[in-house]
């Protein structure tokens, strides 16, 4: 399912509504102020119809680096179009005041835990994101119910090598043994992953779907769900600063990875990771 111009809409009007709050009732008045509004426009209208796990080319300067082996696709105009996992890397240039320069990007994420939903994601300004995930297809996950109260994850299939016990309410099969007798299971909230004897687990789909697990570091995660996140410290315009927005549909929550720390989003916020420093979160609405 597409994004609809609302909802894109909503979320640069966020942005804007941030960029004027950063800048002040005098700087509003800088010749800044309708370069980043145009600019804000021009997304809106290029990028509204991104599709799941594809990135758009929302202003001018953005480039990407794409996957060894991937043939590159175009991606040089404002409603270009690029699928995510075929992404290395994407990074927005920072505003320039003589050309009214300010590179954005939008990008739809579909992310598996602890739900599927997609999470919209605005680059903008000084702003590199690189790939941390794994190449190819992200393994079949199922919701599962455990049949009793306390149930145990081992490091290996075996009764002997119980490793800790489950403390999350929200449980994800995400493979099974060649014989089906065992089952990989995440533990979301305590984010722990292990081994469940099939008969403790009722699954919610069929287990001839889950993928076999014959090494279970070779788990691979939907592209870019795990990223970094590196923004520049230089504003030339503080209505057009450097970071990302982050926003989930209303009723769900979706959890990536960003610079090794695993954020859960139910909400919209605001990401700046200036390089060799510290990344700063701002929730703007819902929880993280």
């Amino acid at each position: 399912m597409r994004p609809t111009t609302s909802q894109i809409g909503l979320l640069l009007s966020i942005v804007l509504l941030l960029m004027f709050l950063n800048a002040g009732v005098a700087a509003a008045q800088e010749v800044c102020s309708p370069l980043v509004a145009e600019a804000l426009q021009v997304v809106g209208a290029g990028c509204s119809e991104t599709g799941r796990n594809e990135a758009c080319y929302g202003n001018t300067q953005v480039s990407v680096a794409f996957q060894e082996g991937i043939t590159p696709a175009a991606f040089s105009d404002s409603g270009d179009l690029v699928s995510l996992p075929e992404l290395q890397s994407l990074i927005t240039e920072p505003f320039e005041d003589a050309s009214g320069n300010w590179g954005i990007a939008v990008l739809r994420l579909l992310t598996a835990f602890p739900e599927e939903t997609s999470m919209t994601l605005v680059l903008f300004g000084d702003t590199e994101l690189n790939n941390a995930g794994e190449m190819g297809a992200a393994n079949r996950t199922c919701p599962a119910e455990f049949l009793e109260q306390f149930p145990s994850l081992r490091d290996q299939p075996t009764f002997s090598s119980i490793t800790h016990s489950l403390s999350s309410d929200v449980y994800t099969v995400i493979g099974r043994s060649a014989d089906g007798e065992w089952l990989y299971v995440e533990d979301y909230d305590a984010y722990n992953v292990g081994w469940i004897p099939a008969e403790e687990i009722e699954l919610t789909c069929s287990a001839d779907t889950l993928s076999i697990v014959d090494d279970s570091a070779a788990i691979s995660r939907p592209q870019l769900q795990a990223f970094t996140l590196e923004n520049g410290s230089a504003e030339t315009c503080a209505e057009a600063p450097n970071g990302m927005m982050v926003s989930t549909p209303a009723g769900t929550r979706g959890s990536v990875i960003v610079n090794n720390v695993r954020l859960d989003f139910a909400s919209s916020a605001f990401l700046n990771a200036v390089r060799d420093d510290s990344m700063t979160i701002n929730g703007l609405e819902g929880a993280i």
